[in-house]
C-alpha cells in the first residue's frame, strides 16, 4: 500500500525496558535500555541505540566485546531518541501512547533534559472502535495476517543476559526482536490504514 496522505515522515518505533534495581531505598524501577526506530516510507531498515551503564564506556576491554551493537551512553542515546523524533512529522507503533512515549519522556525528565515534541500520533493498539474480550497483542493481530513479520520468541532467561548482565550475545537476540517488532508495527499500521481501522 502506498501512502497518499500527509504527513509524510512517519517513523515507526519500539522501545525495550528492564527493571532495574535503585538499592538506596530498596524501591525497583523501569529503565529504558533499547529504541529502535525504522522510517515508514522508503527502503529503510531499522536503526536504533542501546542503552548501557556509563561505567562500561570506561574500558575499552570490555567495549570490545560490544563490537558491531548500536551500544551508547543513556544521555547520548536519550539525545539521538529526541533528535530522531523531533525529524519525524508522525510516530507509529504498538502502544506507544500507553508505553513508548512515557517511558522515553520518563528517563528525559530524570536527566533534566527537554521532553519529547508533541507528534501526531497512530497507535495500532487504540486502532478502530474499542473492542472487548478479544487480544490485540503485536504478537496475537499479526499471527493472524498473512504477509506479516513473524514475531521472534526471546526466552526470559536471555531478557535477564541482556538487560541484567549485559551480555552481548543476548543483546543481540533481544536486537533482533526489537527490530523485528517495529516491522511489525509497520505492517500492522498499513493494514490497519487500508482496512479504515486507524481513527
Amino acid at each position: 500500500m502506498k501512502l497518499l496522505t500527509e504527513p509524510k515522515a512517519l517513523l515507526a518505533l519500539d522501545t525495550e525496558v528492564a527493571n532495574r534495581w535503585w538499592w538506596y531505598d530498596g524501591k525497583s524501577t523501569h529503565r529504558l535500555m533499547m529504541f529502535v526506530g525504522q522510517w515508514v516510507e522508503g527502503i529503510d531498515l531499522p536503526f536504533g541505540w542501546i542503552l548501557l551503564p556509563d561505567i562500561l564506556f570506561g574500558s575499552r576491554k570490555i567495549m570490545r566485546q560490544y563490537k558491531g551493537l548500536p551500544v551508547v551512553t543513556r544521555e547520548d542515546g536519550l539525545r539521538r531518541i529526541s533528535r530522531t523524533i523531533a525529524d519525524a512529522d508522525a510516530l507509529v507503533g504498538h502502544n506507544l501512547t500507553g508505553f513508548d512515549i512515557g517511558t522515553i519522556n520518563g528517563e528525559l525528565k530524570l536527566l533534566n533534559m527537554d521532553l519529547l515534541p508533541p507528534r501526531t500520533v497512530y497507535d495500532t493498539l487504540n486502532s478502530a472502535s474499542k473492542v472487548m474480550g478479544q487480544s490485540m497483542s503485536l504478537a496475537n493481530r499479526l499471527s493472524r495476517l498473512e504477509g506479516t513479520v513473524d514475531k521472534p520468541k526471546v526466552e526470559p532467561v536471555v531478557w535477564e543476559a541482556a538487560f541484567n548482565d549485559f551480555e552481548p550475545d543476548a543483546l543481540r537476540e533481544v536486537w533482533v526482536r526489537a527490530c523485528t517488532d517495529v516491522q511489525g508495527h509497520i505492517d500492522l499500521f498499513l493494514n490497519d490504514s487500508e482496512r479504515g481501522y486507524m481513527s
